[in-house]
């Protein structure tokens, strides 16, 4: 592969400034919003197989160039090549970790795949909406749930206890929503 990039012609350069100029890049609110809620980070930063082989299944350090500088609060600057809507909305993907949505009942998983994974709390265990792309990534998304689930409410359950996974609802057909689903169900004959 090569790693060699050209440089933006300068119509490229020209219409990614308009749009800068005619957005309201100032508003920070989005940013704001896409950490509400934020109880735990994701541990650990990068997933693999399962098989043991050492294949990286999702690595979020590779987005690490997109995150919040923590000394002064900024985000990286657009590059000039890149259209600056999608630089934003890439730099709020890039905020992830495990949100409490409502308190105490619904949260969220972000950053482990392309899709998110909220998980309900009910009477009988987490009820999953989209299980992500691979087992692995559900597999460290319900691990971290857990966790910062017991860190938020050290006297809900006894301690390392975890919270089974009761039910499994799908949102929709796409391959992000539903393909992760043994990761949370690995008995498939329980099923």
């Amino acid at each position: 592969m090569n790693d060699e990039r050209a440089e933006p012609s300068e119509a490229t350069i020209a219409a990614n400034e308009e749009v800068a100029n005619t957005l309201p890049f100032h508003n920070k609110t989005d940013f704001t919003e896409a950490e509400r809620g934020k109880i735990a980070e994701l541990i650990p930063q990068t997933v693999y197989k399962f098989d043991g082989s050492g294949t990286v299944v999702w690595d979020l350090t590779k987005y690490a160039n997109q995150l919040q500088d923590p000394a002064d609060g900024t985000y990286p600057e657009c590059p000039n090549s890149v259209n600056p809507s999608l630089w934003r909305v890439a730099l709020l993907n890039a905020i992830s970790g495990v949100f409490e949505v409502v308190p105490g009942r619904v949260f969220q998983v972000r950053g482990y795949d392309l899709a998110n994974t909220t998980a309900v709390l009910s009477s009988n265990g987490w009820i999953i909406v989209d299980t992500m792309t691979t087992e692995e990534c559900a597999d460290a998304a319900l691990q971290n749930l857990n966790r910062a689930y017991r860190e938020k409410y050290p006297n809900a359950l006894p301690r390392e206890q975890d919270i089974p996974v009761a039910a499994v609802m799908f949102s929709h057909s796409h391959h992000d929503h539903f393909a992760g689903v043994w990761g949370l169900v690995p008995n498939r004959d329980e099923v």
